[in-house]
């Protein structure tokens, strides 16, 4: 199956969330499964990186794409906007834990797989 994992962290970070995604890509790769991450580079990633599946002790192999290629102020923003022209390939699957992706992939009408990690809170007032 081709899974496509859509992060809203920033790749390479030391931020849980960032060691999260690179385990959870490891994992479904581990069961042979062609897997893509896309993530986003800002200013808050840390710089000159040899390997990332070295820094996060990753096992399997799976391809990463960070965007965009040089971080600026405001390239977590321009990432979220363009996301719909970052979504290029044909894949069976798309998981994601962040609610812009889910957006697009929602008015892309794709199959995917949004995974909360905090209890929502609505408040509404009358």
């Amino acid at each position: 199956m081709k899974i496509l994992y859509i992060s809203d962290s920033t790749l390479p970070s030391r931020s849980a969330n960032s060691i999260h995604v690179m385990k959870m890509c490891n994992a479904f790769a581990s069961y042979n499964h062609d897997v893509t991450l896309l993530a986003k580079n800002t200013n808050a990633s840390i710089c000159n990186m040899q390997s990332l599946n070295e820094f996060y002790d990753v096992k399997n192999k799976f391809n990463i794409n960070i965007f965009p290629k040089n971080k600026f102020k405001g390239s977590g923003r321009v990432y979220n906007i363009l996301l719909p022209f970052l979504i290029k390939n044909k894949f069976d699957f798309y998981y994601t834990r962040a609610i812009y992706p889910a957006l697009w992939l929602s008015l892309l009408n794709k199959n995917f797989f949004l995974k909360f990690t905090n209890h929502l809170i609505l408040k509404v007032n009358f």
